[in-house]
């Protein structure tokens, strides 16, 4: 651990003494988001507190038969995307990120890993593959993979098993998968570096380390916001990050590794292969983040793993408009790609919990490029016609 907090006061401190230089401008015209798009956090769901200190323990037998039901997973064939300089390459070829955060239509948030059917996933992707897509970014809840946590990684088997059933089917479109860990946690539990969860990590990632689908392990998504808006010290959630990336190179040899923060991407440059931001709000605040993450990120790629603006606020040209600017910042920029938050409008009957069914019509329902009839929005056309330019 000492080893670790070292590298990390030496990363912080090197990157601080770096000045910022603008990059290109993308030959665009700017379009002005309304205010109500900034400083949100696009996100439905609450940290969970339902992992006790006094964690359940499970007996022998059943321990036994969790693990003597969840059957051996068999990856794919194929070729795992590495980092070499500021590039993804996938087989000795640039690989630019044309993505999506991606949960299925009726079962995002916390049923996409105990509700979804697999069928639904394999339909879905017909639609997102057609339109150039090849890489989603998807999220994973211990709390929904694992029972038993007094007795470290004993798994759910059937989500377990679904979420197998969910990879092999995007595998099979050829599409890469960015997989976020320790998603939607009790940080107070997580932070305070337990065992069991790092067991549970360290299941995850051998039981997948094979599978050349999965471009990345995300280790946690908008970390940068436990230190911002609460109680924890920016040390404690880097030291954390240090050390899982550390458990996870340790258990996983094949899988690049990021981790998607909000907005300080450039404290975890030390410890991650590639340096993950996210942006929600307004054009010139884009081109000044990446700016500065080009210009303080000199030796690994970066690539903007979310963005999305929700239709409730904006209208469908202002969305398209929003996202095709940031396509053209990220090209010029030559980063490593970009993921649209989120594929598809939820129902408002599907982003609640009883007994406030249906909820009523909020931002979280709107920031998808297809609405709830599979229908494309405008943004798909300059997807389409960034991709297709290529």
């Amino acid at each position: 651990m000492m080893r670790l907090l070292t590298l990390f006061l030496l990363g912080v401190l090197a990157i601080a003494c770096v000045p910022v230089t603008p990059p290109r401008v993308a030959n665009v015209t700017a379009v002005t988001a309304r205010p109500s798009t900034e400083n949100i956090t696009p996100s439905p769901e609450a940290t969970d507190t339902t992992q006790s200190p006094l964690l359940e323990r499970c007996d022998d037998k059943k321990v036994s038969d969790a693990l003597k039901l969840l059957p051996q997973y068999t990856p794919s064939e194929g070729a795992f995307v590495q980092a070499t300089g500021t590039q993804l390459v996938l087989e000795g070829a640039p690989f630019i990120v044309y993505g999506l955060n991606y949960y299925p239509r009726n079962t995002p948030f916390w049923k996409f890993l105990t509700e979804t059917e697999v069928s639904v996933v394999d339909a879905e992707m017909d639609i997102i593959q057609r339109s150039g897509f090849n890489t989603l970014r998807v999220f994973i809840r211990y709390q929904d993979m694992f029972i038993c946590y007094g007795n470290g990684a004993v798994p759910f088997v059937q989500n377990m098993t679904r979420l197998d059933n969910i990879i092999k089917a995007i595998s099979e479109k050829g599409v890469k998968l960015i997989v976020v860990l320790h998603h939607d946690p009790n940080t107070s539990v997580l932070y305070s570096q337990p065992d069991y969860i790092a067991e549970q990590t360290r299941f995850i990632v051998s039981r997948y380390q094979d599978e050349p689908s999965i471009l990345a392990w995300d280790l946690r998504d908008k970390g940068d916001l436990d230190y911002r808006n609460s109680d924890f010290t920016p040390a404690t959630v880097l030291s954390w990050l240090a050390e899982m990336a550390f458990i996870v190179r340790q258990s996983d040899p094949n899988h690049l590794i990021t981790a998607g923060w909000w907005e300080d991407s450039v404290a975890t440059a030390p410890f991650v292969d590639f340096v993950s931001f996210q942006h929600y709000g307004e054009y010139e605040p884009l081109r000044q983040a990446i700016a500065i993450l080009r210009d303080q990120v000199r030796n690994k790629p970066i690539l903007l793993s979310a963005i999305g603006y929700s239709t409730f606020s904006l209208d469908e040209t202002a969305q398209r408009n929003l996202l095709y600017q940031a396509f053209g910042e990220v090209s010029t920029n030559q980063l490593a790609g970009w993921l649209i938050y989120m594929a598809f409008d939820y129902p408002t009957s599907v982003t609640c919990q009883e007994p406030a069914c249906p909820a009523e019509m909020s931002e979280i329902n709107r920031y998808g490029i297809w609405n709830t009839s599979y229908f494309p929005k405008l943004a798909l056309e300059a997807v389409e016609r960034t991709i297709e330019g290529r």
